[in-house]
């Protein structure tokens, strides 16, 4: 049995209080422009079989009480599939902590800082406990993996509405500021608790060790028409000082290959720089330009997290031994398994 939610954006109407308010109302032109947006602001209930229905019309007035309702649904989800006996497999995403937060009304005024997006955050974490400890009142805490990620670094469009991060970049960049994120797996009695590691796991590595971690045989279940890229990583997790299977992670800005690294080496073809490129820099896409280097960037990211001086010349093996043999290889099951968006190496 599974189920997902998944949630974005979309264009909600403004309310007058907000601070961008002004600006739209003064621009008859943005304002028809917003209203006008394809985009749904419905709430859809879909189908594996096909269609689905409406869950109403989303608003900022009601937008704030969201993710309690993807609460109650993860929550009953569990529920329910624990009762029938099935294994379940959930995605629960939320709407939080993501551009125009909106705590509920509960959570107001609750982080440190009493503003928006940290008050949502409280709200999140509030959620992720009472999925948990769903999972434990009903005796199947021990029989679960749970995985609590982000798909991106935190976006710099807005402020101070935006997450933080001690790294160069942002949502939008391939820097290490929009594309490391936090991964927290948890699993009593099969995950040692406390452990910390920074070895390399890519989001596409869930697939295959999900499946692993089901008992399913890859080998016969996975097509075959196709370049699968993530890794089992199963060992990783389960094994008290488990190394990753993963030594390196390709980088797309769009259709364009940006880079690669190699255990702590990394080299950007091109990067979206913000301002001046420097970390002290705030902002996201509404102020990045795409730089593209004579050869390329390297940085060696143990000693240079925020990637802040090109190390290619003193290092220029590490091109020629790894970065460049990796990219080849990567190329190689382009030209195998076609995509079907064409990749720009330049």
């Amino acid at each position: 049995m599974t189920n997902s939610w998944a949630f974005w954006a979309w264009p909600t109407p403004i309310r007058e209080d907000h601070p961008n308010a002004t600006d739209v109302a003064n621009d008859p032109e943005l304002l028809a422009q917003l209203r006008s947006m394809p985009a749904s602001r419905d709430l859809w209930r879909a189908t594996k079989a096909g269609g689905g229905k409406s869950l109403g019309q989303i608003n900022w007035g009601n937008d704030r009480d969201l993710d309690q309702k993807f609460a109650d649904f993860s929550e009953d989800f569990i529920r329910r599939s624990v009762k029938a006996g099935k294994p379940f497999m959930l995605s629960h995403n939320f709407s939080k902590v993501h551009y125009f937060n909106n705590p509920s009304k509960p959570y107001v005024g609750r982080s440190a800082t009493k503003d928006v997006y940290r008050d949502s955050v409280v709200e999140v974490d509030d959620i992720v406990g009472r999925l948990t400890k769903t999972l434990e009142d009903l005796g199947v805490a021990d029989n679960t993996l749970v995985f609590f990620t982000s798909d991106n670094g935190p976006e710099e469009d807005s402020y101070p509405e935006s997450g933080v991060t001690p790294f160069r970049g942002a949502k939008g960049t391939t820097m290490e500021g929009g594309v490391r994120v936090p991964g927290l797996f948890w699993w009593p009695g099969m995950i040692k608790p406390g452990r910390v590691s920074d070895g390399l796991f890519d989001l596409m590595d869930m697939f295959n060790t999900s499946l692993s971690v089901a008992g399913v045989d890859a080998a016969t279940t996975i097509p075959k028409d196709r370049y699968i890229d993530g890794i089992d990583q199963t060992g990783f997790l389960l094994a008290d000082n488990g190394q990753s299977a993963r030594e390196a992670i390709f980088y797309y800005n769009t259709d364009m290959m940006a880079g690669v690294r190699w255990r702590y080496y990394k080299m950007a073809l091109s990067e979206f720089q913000v301002g001046s490129g420097s970390v002290r820099d705030m902002g996201g896409l509404d102020n990045a330009q795409l730089v593209t280097p004579i050869n390329s960037f390297m940085y060696n990211l143990y000693l240079d997290p925020k990637e802040r001086k090109s190390v290619l010349i003193e290092k220029a093996w590490a091109p020629s031994y790894a970065l460049g043999p990796l990219l080849a290889v990567h190329g190689g099951t382009l030209a195998k398994y076609p995509p079907k968006a064409r990749v720009r190496f330049r």
